[in-house]
């Protein structure tokens, strides 16, 4: 959500630089909460699944992190 903010507030008048990195990172991000979202649904549907689902879902949330960091500084050293 916040690298389509980015790329909507970049792209308002005069073009900044980097906004195809944001793109990539809107893409990232939707991509995570697809995958998040069936981790958690297969969760509530197979009871034995709910530890690992768990623990997939802190996966995904430090890849979330981790991406999105990774966004900012591709978006700062490739003007």
């Amino acid at each position: 959500m916040v690298d389509l903010g980015g790329l909507v507030m970049g792209s308002w008048d005069t073009p900044v630089a980097g906004l195809g990195w944001l793109k990539a990172g809107a893409i990232g991000q939707f991509g995570l909460v697809i995958v998040a979202a069936a981790v958690l649904i297969a969760g509530t549907a197979h009871p034995s699944w709910r530890r690992g689902a768990a623990i997939s879902a802190y996966a995904i949330i430090a890849l979330e992190i981790g991406w999105f960091l990774l966004t900012r500084m591709l978006v700062q050293d490739h003007p």
